[in-house]
């Protein structure tokens, strides 16, 4: 009740046994009603899929950033996640990181690429929730709608980054995150590859855009120093625009 009314716009409740009865005493006590709340940081609870269920119901419209890190969320909120966008128009930044998400997000992807006019969303944190290079590959449709996406430690392959750039899809972040995964010096320049030609075409058809990433943080992959220096020499040549972090 108190929340309700009053000015705050975070609340952090970081590793305090937040369960699902918790969520539930916590909505019902009139917490949803705040029209100012903007950053909820849930992190380290133990939520799981009914606690997130119960926060996709009764979303607070105010909410742009929603943090339930390391909650027990599985697989199985799949459809969850979709509410949780679709209830929350303000939403822009989703942290679902440390969760046993595993490698299918179709039902959250397909939305955010359908329905780019009804969400805000710009900012998805996937790190260590099992993608795989599946998992990874599926991501393509929603590249183009997100500003940052955050998928490091996935278990993510040069296979992986080969396939999703091998769907032709556009390509526009200013940050990617595929730090502590084991991609190899092959999937990079297959990466720096596809850029460089897109970005050919595009001065032939200047109505033709061209995909770019802003930061690609490569840190912690299966790539010797000297790979490295190669990539980014390359890259200062041939697209001046991209950030490498290694």
């Amino acid at each position: 009740e108190l929340l309700a009314d009053s000015p705050l716009h975070t609340l952090v409740l970081q590793r305090v046994g937040f369960g699902a009865a918790q969520v539930q005493w916590f909505i019902e006590g009139g917490a949803t009603e705040t029209e100012v709340l903007n950053r909820l940081l849930l992190n380290n609870n133990p939520l799981g899929d009914d606690g997130l269920t119960i926060i996709s119901e009764s979303m607070i419209i105010s909410l742009q950033e929603l943090h339930v890190s390391g909650c027990g969320v599985t697989s199985l909120s799949q459809d969850t996640m979709v509410n949780l966008v679709a209830l929350a128009p303000s939403l822009r930044v989703l942290d679902l990181s440390d969760n046993e998400v595993g490698t299918h997000l179709g039902p959250l992807v397909t939305w955010l690429a359908s329905y780019q006019d009804h969400h805000s969303l710009r900012t998805l944190n996937l790190n260590n929730v099992g993608l795989g290079d599946e998992g990874f590959a599926g991501l393509a449709p929603v590249m183009s709608v997100l500003q940052e996406l955050y998928c490091s430690r996935n278990n993510i392959g040069s296979q992986g980054l080969e396939t999703l750039l091998k769907l032709d899809s556009f390509i526009l972040l200013k940050a990617l995150d595929l730090s502590h995964n084991k991609v190899t010096e092959q999937g990079v320049h297959f990466l720096m590859d596809r850029f460089q030609q897109e970005q050919k075409r595009s001065l032939w058809n200047p109505n033709q855009r061209s995909s770019n990433i802003g930061k690609l943080v490569l840190a912690g992959n299966d790539l010797t120093p000297g790979a490295a220096r190669s990539a980014n020499a390359y890259a200062k040549i041939h697209l001046p625009l991209l950030q490498m972090i290694w």
